[in-house]
Order: structure tokens, then sequence, then C-alpha cells
């Protein structure tokens, strides 16, 4: 992650910018692979709620859908993350986006299983 600000002129000098560069936290990550995988925000949402472990049926109470507009979100999400089932997406998304920073102390998934980052 890149933060800039713009730091006050100081008497007789000029303003100066200051940049930090670090390394993103798990709750940054989320939605930049929303991003990359293009995942509208009810994708995203029920993403999460896949990653906390809830059947459809719970999504559909959770989102107030029927459990067929969940079927559908969950066939375009797979589609575009390119897997074909609930295991392979979380999988993917926790091999390819946490596991390489896993044991640097700011992973810890909540009691369901779920990636920090996609804690609701």
């Amino acid at each position: 992650m890149i933060h800039g600000s713009r730091t006050q002129a100081v008497q007789g000098g000029g303003a100066s910018t200051a940049i930090i560069i670090e390394e993103a936290k798990a709750a940054e990550i989320a939605p930049i692979i929303v991003s990359a995988y293009r995942l509208s925000e009810r994708e995203a949402e029920v993403t999460r709620l896949i990653l906390h472990g809830l059947s459809t049926k719970e999504i559909a109470a959770e989102m107030y859908l029927s459990a067929y507009t969940v079927q559908d979100y969950l066939k375009a999400i797979f589609d575009k993350v390119g897997v074909r089932s609930r295991r392979q997406l979380a999988a993917r998304l926790y091999e390819e986006h946490y596991w390489p920073n896993y044991g640097r102390g700011e992973l810890h998934p909540d009691p369901t299983g779920a990636p920090a980052g996609f804690r609701g």
C-alpha cells in the first residue's frame, strides 16, 4: 500500500510530500481481490458469506434473496474466479491471497475460519 500526504510549509521553505510504502494488511487486500476478479458488490457479499461457511439457504435469508438467485450469484462468482465449487473458491482465495502472508502476525481468521479481510 502506498500512502501520501502533503506536509505544511515551514517558514521560509516550501511544503513537501511524505510517502509511506508498506505491505498491505489482509483487510486492505479484500477489496483488491474483489476488483481483480471483477465481482459486483452483491457477488462480493455472497463470497464473504461463503467464506463464513453459510449455506445457500442461509445466504438467501441473510441477503433477502431466493435460493435460486443465490445460485445464480454462485455461478457468476465461480466463472469469474475460475473454480467449480465453494471449496475451490475458498482454496483459491486463500492460497493466492492469504497463504503467502500467513505467519507474519496479520492473518487471524475469525472463529468460522474466514480470512480477516472478508469479515463482515
